[in-house]
């Protein structure tokens, strides 16, 4: 079996993306054909067992056409375009020995798969991950759990066809989505992974820090995984993705921050004061 040598869990919205673009800067790191494989919450979150087939799919196609532009159609690798395919194949997807293909690549380079999804695991899919793929390094980024529920709701709305709502009952609707409370609900999905994970292969970083100090946080994930502690980042201090900039109700904010905001205690009395004060 191929398996990746480290995990990012997430979260969403708290700056995988930016991990995932500045990291395979790292010559000695290997992170797949595209970011976000899917394959834990594919198995242990219903909602999301709606769609990531069709991600995985979307993004394989995706691969292909970035290779083939790359090499404008000449000394096309054919053994990799046999490699995706069988990525897109629906009759194997989310099988372990489909996720394991996903990771016959790279070669001795430490591989990584860098999935936000997974934050949300319940507790027998971090007891998946351990027995399947042993104790290897895990990430978790956090952000501030009120910024980062406003963030998913701005996404979520940019995503729409038909805009942002114009009543209140659509407004209040949209940020009552489940998905938004999952994510942001530290309080599960950390103490899912540090009631059953080894402590000291967690590392949690706080999103501000990304901001401040974006090589640091890359010197604490290279020592965590086991990569090149050398390498340099020209893209480190770049903005990979710039969030929606929609301007939300009051109300709405409102009604994240009460719902979320016994989610920063959790921050506080679980990771620290000084941790919870930089995400």
């Amino acid at each position: 079996m191929h398996k990746p040598d480290f995990l990012c869990v997430g979260a969403q919205k708290a700056g995988t993306t930016w991990l995932y673009h500045v990291l395979r800067e790292n010559p000695d790191v290997w992170l797949g054909p595209f970011k976000e494989i899917q394959f834990f919450n594919a198995l242990f979150v219903k909602s999301d067992a709606k769609w990531v087939g069709w991600h995985i799919k979307t993004s394989i196609q995706n691969a292909i056409r970035y290779s083939v532009n790359a090499t404008r159609g000449n000394d096309f690798d054919l053994a990799y375009f046999r490699y995706l395919l069988r990525i897109a194949d629906e009759s194997t997807m989310f099988t372990e020995d489909w996720y394991s293909h996903i990771f016959s690549r790279g070669g001795d380079k430490v591989k990584g798969d860098i999935s936000p999804a997974y934050c949300s695991l319940p507790a027998e899919g971090v007891d998946y991950v351990l027995r399947t793929q042993g104790a290897i390094p895990i990430i978790f980024l956090v952000r501030d759990p009120v910024d980062r529920a406003l963030s998913q709701l701005r996404m979520n709305i940019s995503r729409t066809r038909t805009g942002p709502p114009t009543t209140r009952p659509q407004w209040e609707a949209l940020a009552a989505n489940p998905e938004i409370a999952a994510r942001s609900d530290y309080r599960q999905a950390i103490g899912n992974w540090l009631s059953r994970y080894p402590e000291h292969k967690l590392l949690f970083i706080p999103y501000g820090d990304i901001g401040k100090t974006p090589i640091e946080v890359l010197r604490q994930v290279e020592r965590h995984i086991g990569a090149d502690p050398s390498a340099t980042y020209a893209k480190a201090t770049e903005r990979v993705y710039e969030g929606t900039k929609l301007e939300l109700p009051p109300y709405v904010i409102e009604m994240i921050e009460q719902k979320f905001r016994p989610q920063s205690d959790y921050l506080e009395q679980t990771l620290g004061k000084a941790f919870a004060s930089r995400v």
